[in-house]
């Protein structure tokens, strides 16, 4: 039996792992998204000179795309300690800004007007400097307050310099915003604070309502692209689907009478976003696939950045807290090994079709979870151990709620499916193989084996059978190539 190890507290991963130290100028080997950071600085040492051939500066935009739990989050408040020793770094904008109705810009002049405050407190002679800033900003929000009462503004009487004086700061509210800026470097290098240049950072734009996306990446283009560096992470597909539903509804009258087809309008997005973030100034974090396929050893290094431990996958293959070597595998070799070393039970299925990557924790915050679930597993020992037939007995039940978590998400839009899984959990199990026979065969009218057993009794229908019926299931034309269905067969079995 293994030697008694502490246990890992698993919680304190379960947020985001940063890094809270390292500068631009220091290594970090261990570290998860090494390779996309040093990307972000191969960027960064461009933008200061990277020019068109006009002399104007090209976008200095930086896409983080990434799936759910894929550690956007944890990137993003890494970079933003990472950069702040060169870079004036805003506050992190997260989602629920955005869905409150503020824009793009309400939140940016919110962030100015923040650190305007912080400076007039600290500020020490530079008056001049300070007062400007204050005009700019306000010359700024009465341009967007024009902005926003649109025809409205001709209505409220105002005066006609005044009209005219917003008509002409809303057309030149760029340049405005670059004056700001400019203006800001100079009071921060007065106080003794050199900066680079000013990020802005955006967390799970995809998680804001799809209308207000487009209104965020227009803002984003039309006031702030190549004034400051804007880093923002989403989900590719939701990010494009966000805007394709916003360009749908403005043309749903020319898609209605076949005038233009919804490729156009995926062309034009595709245009759009080719503009604001050229395809060098895309970074993709680990994709699902990615995930099972990374060295488990090199995961559990990144922990120790906010673990201050050193943790291995040890000889009976738990993820333990030693300064000892450590076992070599990939996230799904880990995985299937440490489910048989742990239940006798080998569940990599031998027909390839069977889709069984959406069983495997296939992101980071999945894997976590696993980790802390299956710390539980007890080792086995020797079929000859007192608690062998116990142990086994627990840590197939771990395995059943494991199990249980995955199907409620991958099946959450299918009630039929979970309504099989929580009926054939709760049946005696002389019931089971019908149970699963029935659900398999609600919908044929074929004849023969293993199609007409529905008359047999409970007692009657036998684990063959239903292997046999699953097996027809998979050949059958219309599920050959359908993931999801085989991913079901596979749970079954």
């Amino acid at each position: 039996m293994e030697n008694y190890v502490e246990k890992i507290n698993w919680e304190k991963f379960k947020k985001p792992i940063v890094i809270e130290t390292v500068t631009l100028n220091e290594d970090s080997e261990n570290y998860l998204f090494k390779k996309q950071l040093d990307a972000v600085k191969e960027m960064l040492n461009h933008f200061d000179n990277e020019k068109d051939s006009k002399g104007e500066v090209i976008s200095r935009n930086i896409s983080i795309a990434g799936e759910r739990g894929s550690g956007k989050t944890s990137f993003l408040k890494s970079l933003k300690n990472i950069l702040s020793d060169d870079y004036y770094v805003f506050d992190i904008v997260g989602s629920e800004i955005l869905s409150s109705n503020m824009t793009i810009i309400d939140v940016f002049l919110s962030h100015l007007d923040g650190l305007i405050n912080i400076i007039s407190k600290d500020n020490q002679g530079n008056c001049i400097k300070l007062s400007e800033l204050k005009r700019l900003l306000k010359k700024a929000m009465a341009a967007i307050g024009a902005e926003k009462q649109e025809k409205e503004y001709y209505k409220n009487g105002q005066p006609e310099n005044a009209m005219l004086q917003a008509l002409s700061d809303r057309l030149g509210l760029e340049v405005i915003f670059a004056d700001i800026l400019d203006c800001l470097k100079g009071i921060l290098e007065f106080q003794g604070q050199i900066v680079k240049d000013f990020v802005l950072i955006i967390d799970d734009l995809d998680l804001v309502k799809n209308s207000l996306v487009s209104q965020f990446l227009t803002e984003m283009q039309r006031y702030l692209d190549k004034k400051l560096i804007i880093i923002f992470a989403y989900r590719e597909r939701q990010l494009e689907n966000s805007l394709f539903e916003d360009r749908f509804n403005d043309n749903k009258n020319l898609i209605g009478q076949n005038i233009i087809e919804s490729d156009e309008l995926y062309s034009q997005i595709e245009q759009f976003l080719v503009k604001l973030v050229p395809y060098g100034n895309r970074i993709k974090l680990y994709s699902q696939d990615d995930v099972l396929k990374l060295p488990i050893t090199k995961i559990l290094s990144s922990l120790e950045i906010i673990g201050e431990n050193h943790y291995i996958v040890n000889d009976n293959l738990h993820i333990v807290n030693s300064r000892s070597e450590s076992l070599e595998f990939t996230v799904e070799e880990w995985f299937y090994k440490y489910i048989h070393r742990h239940t006798d039970l080998y569940i990599k299925p031998v027909d390839t079709r069977e889709d069984t990557h959406q069983f495997l924790p296939r992101s980071l915050r999945e894997l976590i979870q696993c980790f802390e679930m299956f710390d539980n597993m007890k080792p086995l020992g020797t079929i000859d151990d007192k608690d062998f037939s116990k142990n086994i007995l627990s840590n197939l039940e771990i395995l059943k709620r494991y199990k249980s978590f995955k199907v409620s998400i991958q099946f959450a839009s299918n009630s039929s499916i979970l309504d099989y899984f929580n009926e054939w959990e709760a049946s005696k199990p002389f019931h089971k193989n019908m149970i699963t026979y029935r659900f398999l065969n609600r919908s044929d009218k074929l004849k023969g084996y293993p199609y007409d057993l529905e008359n047999r009794t409970d007692y009657n229908i036998t684990f063959g059978d239903v292997l046999a019926r699953i097996e027809a299931e998979k050949y059958q034309k219309n599920i050959l190539n359908n993931r999801l269905e085989n991913y079901f067969l596979y749970i079954v079995k």
